[in-house]
């Protein structure tokens, strides 16, 4: 898949009103169901407006174009991961931690395969890598009474971000509850090794 074109700076409107909101919630519906029924060659503004029941000015008040609607939808993507995060490690028992940030990351990016390739080739792109980055180190900064070093949270963080990008990108992924089991095989494996971070 070719990689998206890097958006530029978003100058538009920001949703802050109801019917607004509203308005930008059944643009990104209607976006995902055409990412997963047509793919992104069958994306366009014309297209989102057309099924999100909105006028095509309507949609450019808030998205320039639809690059800028795949990139919002991203970032709300990495977000609710975090939220994921969060509520697993809410109730996640003593030395459960690295279960629970592995299950709920597989979790929250299991399924809507057609959806989830767009999104990772949006928010991997070349200058916008870093922000899932800071986002999963967020998310995993329960982690770091054990990754005591920055270096050795940034190895795991990054770790994980790979698996899970490889695995939203792959024709033929693992099961979700293989794929859950390896990664947690990852993170603990890491975790008991020495932290060279800590003495360098």
């Amino acid at each position: 898949m070719a990689r998206l074109p890097l958006p530029p700076d978003l100058d538009r409107r920001i949703p802050r009103q109801q019917r607004a909101q509203a308005s930008c919630a059944a643009i990104f519906s209607a976006t995902e169901r055409i990412l997963q029924r047509d793919g992104l060659a069958g994306l366009s503004t014309n297209r989102i407006a057309e099924q999100a029941g909105v006028s095509i000015g309507t949609l450019y008040q808030y998205f320039p174009h639809k690059q800028a609607v795949l990139l919002e939808m991203g970032q709300r993507d990495i977000a609710q991961a975090r939220l994921a995060v969060a509520a697993a490690l809410a109730v996640a028992p003593p030395g459960e931690v690295a279960s629970a940030v592995a299950r709920a990351l597989v979790g929250h990016f299991a399924g809507r395969c057609q959806l989830r390739r767009v999104l990772a080739e949006t928010v991997f792109s070349p200058g916008l890598h870093p922000e899932l980055a800071v986002a999963l180190t967020a998310a995993m900064q329960p982690l770091a009474r054990q990754a005591t070093s920055p270096a050795r949270l940034f190895v795991l963080t990054r770790a994980v971000m790979g698996v899970l990008h490889g695995a939203v990108m792959a024709a033929e992924a693992p099961a979700t509850a293989v794929l859950e089991a390896e990664l947690l095989a990852l993170v603990r494996g890491f975790l008991a090794q020495p932290d060279a971070g800590a003495t360098a």
